[in-house]
């Protein structure tokens, strides 16, 4: 074991301690192990042989009082959650112009700041340290050498605003803060290093917290505007496929289990994953810096479409964020593909019949066009139809009468167009990095996401233009009469 690997295991050793300490418990065959590609993660122990864990099992239990987050800025925080003392309370005209989630990641710089003064230090050690930055740079803090490998990509406009947004929120905190104590060393880096943190490890309060609708009868707080670490618990690596639960404790403690349910053991040094939600590889990119490679049994490559907001004019307010639709790799319904498989839930029964072209597409952004389509257009309304829903399903399989063929030339046609148009965008920021040159691995990563776009992008593409060799487009058509 390197010296910084047995430093890091003595953290993870002191975090176990003192989480324990507190209450918290973890599964007695589980340990704390790095893995080459996905890092420190739960391991079933390899000594003594045999050791396993089962569907059912509770891998770890984290208690209320020793999570994270805006709750513990507050001067009167929720029954359960760890209080500051008032001395080290931020102001209070920084809590009321703060929005919750920028002060959550005020306290955690400011647990940084004070070292092992912080009731938070153990946890805090074993966390990818701000001096450290390799360990938690994701995409939108990546070089500008690297950001440009993504231009063209769905990513580029998301990584474009979160850099605006932390910007913002920073500078504004700051002034909120200016004066206060060592309001000084709360600096933009250890600001991005407390996003990157909370955005990659931390938990919605809806999913994990005991008795929020108690609690809101007392306090007004809004669960929904920001997230919370919750230490140890944050340890396991995600897997969709997992199958997992989170129990939350209403008892006097108030604590979240993460329970394993999977049918088949976790067999001696497995490694025993947590499942955070569908998530595509766009996402995770952003979010936590890796994509799931592809395999037989599991794809997870996708473009995120975003739909053309227009603003109203007449209103002083913002658009509202526009829409995002997914275009897939391999087909939606195709079983490797949970994230897919998912969105498409409600058209199963259609999978057999369904319409070359809308094989690789969201059937919600069908529905988009569609609507669209029968607003600006009264003459392709169907009356014997109750819903736009009813008339998606029948467009998905092509069962349409002749009079209404249109609607499918325009779908297609749009989204052959926005297919192009992703295409288009890729090709004019395509990278030229000189023959020798050596790349990075966020550029390599970059790379492959972006082979992965436009891999999507031509099945889409291909699979519109085998519609138009289908015997029911061709009958629509009225080709060949």
């Amino acid at each position: 074991m390197s010296n910084g690997a047995a430093v890091q295991a003595d953290r993870y050793d002191a975090l176990r301690s003192w989480a324990g300490s507190h209450g918290a418990q973890l599964h007695p065959n589980i340990e704390i192990a790095q893995d080459p590609v996905t890092g420190a993660g739960f391991q079933v122990k390899a000594n003594p042989p045999g050791l396993q864990v089962n569907g059912g099992d509770t891998v770890v239990t984290c208690p209320m009082s020793i999570t994270l987050s805006y709750l513990n800025a507050l001067p009167n925080p929720p029954p359960g959650f760890r209080q500051e003392s008032d001395e080290s309370q931020f102001p209070s005209h920084f809590l009321k112009g703060a929005p919750p989630h920028v002060i959550g990641r005020f306290f955690l710089i400011k647990q940084y700041l004070l070292g092992k003064d912080s009731f938070w230090w153990p946890y805090i050690q074993a966390l990818p340290q701000p001096d450290q930055q390799s360990s938690w740079l994701i995409p939108p803090f990546w070089p500008d050498e690297d950001v440009a490998y993504l231009h063209g990509t769905n990513l580029e406009i998301s990584i474009r605003e979160i850099r605006s947004t932390l910007q913002d929120e920073y500078e504004k905190a700051k002034r909120l803060l200016e004066g206060w104590k060592n309001w000084g060393d709360y600096t933009n880096v250890l600001y991005n290093w407390a996003y990157s943190i909370f955005t990659s490890r931390s938990f919605m309060p809806t999913l994990v917290v005991p008795g929020i609708s108690a609690q809101n009868d007392a306090q007004e707080i809004d669960w929904n505007s920001f997230s919370i670490l919750l230490p140890l618990f944050d340890i396991g690596n995600h897997d969709m496929t997992a199958l997992t639960s989170w129990k939350i404790n209403n008892d006097a403690a108030g604590s979240c289990e993460f329970v394993t349910a999977n049918e088949r053991p976790y067999t001696s040094g497995s490694q025993v994953f947590n499942n955070y939600g569908m998530k595509t590889n766009a996402k995770l990119l952003l979010a936590y810096g890796f994509t799931l490679d592809e395999t037989p049994s599991l794809q997870n490559d996708y473009v995120h479409v975003r739909k053309r907001v227009v603003p109203d004019p007449n209103s002083s307010q913002p658009p509202p964020p526009a829409p995002e639709y997914l275009f897939s790799l391999r087909p939606m319904m195709d079983p490797s593909c949970y994230v897919g498989g998912i969105s498409q839930h409600n058209y199963r029964d259609l999978e057999p019949r369904l319409f070359p072209a809308f094989k690789h597409v969201q059937a919600a952004m069908v529905l988009d066009i569609l609507e669209q389509i029968l607003k600006n257009n009264e003459a392709l309304v169907d009356p014997s139809i109750p819903s736009s829903e009813e008339y998606l399903r029948r467009v998905l399989v092509a069962d349409i009468p002749p009079e209404k063929a249109p609607i499918l030339q325009i779908i297609l046609a749009t989204i052959q167009q926005k297919a192009l148009q992703e295409l288009e965008k890729l090709d004019e920021n395509e990278p030229q990095p000189f023959e020798d040159e050596e790349l990075s691995e966020n550029q390599l990563l970059a790379l492959n996401f972006r082979a992965k776009c436009r891999d999507i992008l031509h099945n889409v593409m291909d699979s519109i233009q085998d519609s138009t060799e289908d015997s029911r487009f061709i009958s629509l058509m009225g080709i060949g009469n």
